[in-house]
Protein backbone atom coordinates (compact mmCIF):
# COMPACT_ATOMS: atom_id res chain seq x y z
CA UNK A 1 0.00 0.00 0.00
CA UNK A 2 1.30 3.13 -1.00
CA UNK A 3 2.02 6.12 1.72
CA UNK A 4 0.17 9.00 1.85
CA UNK A 5 0.78 12.28 -0.28
CA UNK A 6 1.53 15.07 2.17
CA UNK A 7 -1.41 17.11 2.93
CA UNK A 8 -0.69 19.69 0.12
CA UNK A 9 -0.95 17.16 -2.36
CA UNK A 10 -4.12 15.26 -1.27
CA UNK A 11 -7.03 16.57 -2.61
CA UNK A 12 -9.22 15.38 0.03
CA UNK A 13 -7.77 17.98 2.86
CA UNK A 14 -7.67 21.04 3.21
CA UNK A 15 -6.25 24.06 4.93
CA UNK A 16 -8.45 25.03 8.51
CA UNK A 17 -8.22 28.09 9.42
CA UNK A 18 -6.37 28.50 12.97
CA UNK A 19 -9.17 30.63 14.66
CA UNK A 20 -12.97 31.47 13.66
CA UNK A 21 -11.71 35.07 12.90
CA UNK A 22 -13.03 36.69 9.41
CA UNK A 23 -9.57 37.06 8.12
CA UNK A 24 -8.12 33.60 8.64
CA UNK A 25 -11.42 32.22 7.31
CA UNK A 26 -11.38 33.86 4.13
CA UNK A 27 -7.35 33.00 4.06
CA UNK A 28 -7.89 29.18 4.11
CA UNK A 29 -10.96 29.68 1.78
CA UNK A 30 -8.21 31.07 -1.08
CA UNK A 31 -5.36 28.94 0.36
CA UNK A 32 -7.83 25.88 -0.76
CA UNK A 33 -9.06 27.44 -4.06
CA UNK A 34 -5.36 27.81 -4.58
CA UNK A 35 -4.43 24.29 -3.82
CA UNK A 36 -7.42 22.95 -6.09
CA UNK A 37 -6.48 24.70 -9.05
CA UNK A 38 -2.56 23.51 -8.41
CA UNK A 39 -3.47 19.64 -8.10
CA UNK A 40 -5.87 20.45 -11.55
CA UNK A 41 -3.25 21.36 -13.21
CA UNK A 42 -0.19 19.00 -11.41
CA UNK A 43 -2.20 15.63 -11.66
CA UNK A 44 -4.85 16.32 -14.84
CA UNK A 45 -4.87 13.50 -17.48
CA UNK A 46 -1.97 14.40 -20.12
CA UNK A 47 -1.65 17.76 -18.68
CA UNK A 48 -4.63 18.77 -20.56
CA UNK A 49 -5.48 21.14 -17.88
CA UNK A 50 -2.14 22.74 -17.78
CA UNK A 51 -1.42 22.75 -21.42
CA UNK A 52 -5.12 24.58 -21.54
CA UNK A 53 -4.20 27.00 -18.86
CA UNK A 54 -0.71 28.06 -20.07
CA UNK A 55 -1.99 28.59 -23.47
CA UNK A 56 -4.92 31.01 -21.80
CA UNK A 57 -1.74 32.80 -20.30
CA UNK A 58 -0.52 33.09 -23.90
CA UNK A 59 2.59 30.77 -23.12
CA UNK A 60 3.21 28.53 -25.92
CA UNK A 61 5.80 26.00 -24.12
CA UNK A 62 6.73 22.84 -23.99
CA UNK A 63 5.89 20.45 -20.85
CA UNK A 64 8.51 17.85 -19.83
CA UNK A 65 9.71 16.52 -16.63
CA UNK A 66 11.34 19.98 -15.20
CA UNK A 67 7.80 21.31 -14.35
CA UNK A 68 7.70 21.93 -10.98
CA UNK A 69 4.72 23.13 -8.46
CA UNK A 70 4.89 24.96 -5.68
CA UNK A 71 1.87 26.11 -3.12
CA UNK A 72 2.90 28.81 0.17
CA UNK A 73 6.64 28.65 -0.60
CA UNK A 74 8.84 30.48 -2.34
CA UNK A 75 10.20 28.40 -4.65
CA UNK A 76 14.12 28.55 -6.39
CA UNK A 77 13.14 29.82 -9.98
CA UNK A 78 15.60 29.35 -12.91
CA UNK A 79 16.48 32.48 -15.23
CA UNK A 80 13.50 31.91 -17.13
CA UNK A 81 12.57 33.70 -20.18
CA UNK A 82 8.65 33.88 -19.97
CA UNK A 83 7.28 35.30 -17.07
CA UNK A 84 3.22 36.07 -15.99
CA UNK A 85 2.10 36.59 -12.89
CA UNK A 86 -2.01 35.38 -12.85
CA UNK A 87 -4.31 37.28 -10.44
CA UNK A 88 -7.85 35.24 -9.36
CA UNK A 89 -9.79 37.80 -8.10
CA UNK A 90 -13.64 38.16 -7.48
CA UNK A 91 -14.07 41.31 -9.90
CA UNK A 92 -16.99 42.62 -7.72
CA UNK A 93 -14.57 42.78 -4.18
CA UNK A 94 -13.08 45.64 -2.82
CA UNK A 95 -9.61 45.98 -1.98
CA UNK A 96 -8.17 44.55 1.00
CA UNK A 97 -6.23 46.23 3.64
CA UNK A 98 -2.25 45.99 2.65
CA UNK A 99 -1.24 44.72 6.15
CA UNK A 100 -2.32 41.58 4.71
CA UNK A 101 0.39 41.05 2.72
CA UNK A 102 2.73 38.51 3.40
CA UNK A 103 6.55 39.11 2.49
CA UNK A 104 5.56 38.87 -1.22
CA UNK A 105 4.76 34.80 -0.94
CA UNK A 106 2.47 34.61 -4.19
CA UNK A 107 0.09 31.65 -3.50
CA UNK A 108 1.41 29.11 -5.68
CA UNK A 109 4.20 29.24 -8.34
CA UNK A 110 4.97 27.08 -11.84
CA UNK A 111 7.86 26.67 -13.45
CA UNK A 112 9.34 24.38 -16.53
CA UNK A 113 12.10 24.88 -18.52
CA UNK A 114 12.22 28.48 -19.65
CA UNK A 115 9.13 29.99 -18.30
CA UNK A 116 7.23 30.62 -14.77
CA UNK A 117 3.82 31.40 -13.36
CA UNK A 118 2.94 32.75 -10.15
CA UNK A 119 -0.29 32.75 -8.78
CA UNK A 120 -2.23 35.05 -6.24
CA UNK A 121 -5.88 34.15 -5.27
CA UNK A 122 -7.84 36.85 -3.68
CA UNK A 123 -11.94 36.04 -2.85
CA UNK A 124 -13.81 39.05 -1.30
CA UNK A 125 -11.29 41.62 -1.94
CA UNK A 126 -9.41 42.52 -4.56
CA UNK A 127 -5.56 42.44 -5.02
CA UNK A 128 -3.67 45.72 -4.15
CA UNK A 129 -0.69 46.57 -6.77
CA UNK A 130 1.60 47.20 -3.84
CA UNK A 131 1.42 43.43 -3.13
CA UNK A 132 1.64 42.72 -6.72
CA UNK A 133 5.06 44.41 -6.92
CA UNK A 134 5.94 42.87 -3.72
CA UNK A 135 5.42 39.42 -5.32
CA UNK A 136 7.55 40.14 -8.62
CA UNK A 137 10.66 41.63 -5.99
CA UNK A 138 10.52 38.71 -3.98
CA UNK A 139 10.57 36.77 -7.23
CA UNK A 140 13.66 38.48 -9.10
CA UNK A 141 11.22 39.69 -11.63
CA UNK A 142 11.13 42.76 -13.41
CA UNK A 143 8.72 45.54 -13.23
CA UNK A 144 7.37 44.56 -16.81
CA UNK A 145 6.63 41.36 -16.26
CA UNK A 146 2.67 40.63 -17.77
CA UNK A 147 0.31 40.26 -15.08
CA UNK A 148 -3.10 38.93 -16.00
CA UNK A 149 -5.70 38.53 -14.34
CA UNK A 150 -9.50 36.78 -14.33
Amino acid sequence: MPGRAPANQNIFSYFHAPTRNEGEQQWAIENNLTKSLILLLKHGTKDIFLRDFLKRLKLNVRLDDRTQFAIQRRPWIPDVKYRRLVCITDDSAEFCDSKQLRNGLPDAVITGRNWAVAIEAKLGCSIDQSQLLSHLTALGWPKSTQIMSG
